[in-house]
């Protein structure tokens, strides 16, 4: 039996934890629904960005990144080079 997934998200991992971020378009905007440990969070009409990953996990973790952590946040998701 073959098995078929269908992975219609993004993910983003902000230190140990991950952001998968759900969102669709429609006619009045887009509509975006974070998941974060196994909680869901409507976010309403914004991009499935890493901004908006970031957001969302400092909101939750009541805790603000400084410059070096989104560095690294960028680095771990292949969003900036090693070299910077």
């Amino acid at each position: 039996m073959t098995e078929i997934l269908l992975k219609d998200y993004f993910t983003f991992s902000i230190f140990t934890e991950e952001v998968n971020l759900f969102s669709q378009e429609f006619e009045y905007g887009t509509s975006t629904v974070a998941e974060v440990k196994d909680t869901f969070h409507y976010l309403g009409n914004v991009p499935a960005t890493i901004s908006t990953a970031i957001v969302i996990w400092q909101e939750l973790n009541k805790k603000t990144l400084n410059d070096d952590e989104l560095k690294q946040v960028l680095r771990e998701n292949h969003l900036i080079s090693e070299a910077i």
